[in-house]
């Protein structure tokens, strides 16, 4: 008798900030929402465990949707080993271009993930 496949879930932090696109994090948050390990539609098992990360409790995307993050950016920091897959969304040069210093609390958020260690095994982060 086969023994079944264990399943796999990952966790995803979705970087939002003032002026970010919609499309461009509601997109990614939409297609992880919707990959399951089984096929029962009335109850999923999510894959995708979604989490948005903000600087503020709330942010004004693109002046005109008002999202309620998961997670504020400063304790992001201390929890980041947890997640799987960061997703960083763009949005106009004049929102992006003060995020790429080195000190902004975003830039730093990317970078520590980026040095965090491979999590178990080579097909995770």
């Amino acid at each position: 008798m086969a023994l079944p496949h264990p399943t796999k879930h990952y966790n995803v932090a979705v970087l939002v900030f003032h002026g970010v696109d919609i499309l461009d994090f509601t997109g990614p948050i939409e297609i992880f929402s919707h990959v399951s390990n089984n096929k029962n539609p009335d109850n999923p098992d999510r894959i995708y465990k979604i989490t948005t990360i903000g600087k503020d409790a709330t942010t004004r995307a693109a002046s005109s949707l008002t999202i309620t993050t998961d997670l504020l950016l400063e304790n992001a920091l201390h929890e980041l080993e947890q997640f799987d897959i960061l997703v960083v969304p763009g949005g106009p040069p004049s929102i992006i271009m003060p995020f790429l210093v080195p000190e902004s609390p975003e830039m730093q958020l990317v970078s520590a993930f980026a040095k965090l260690p491979p999590k178990g095994g080579p097909d995770r982060r």
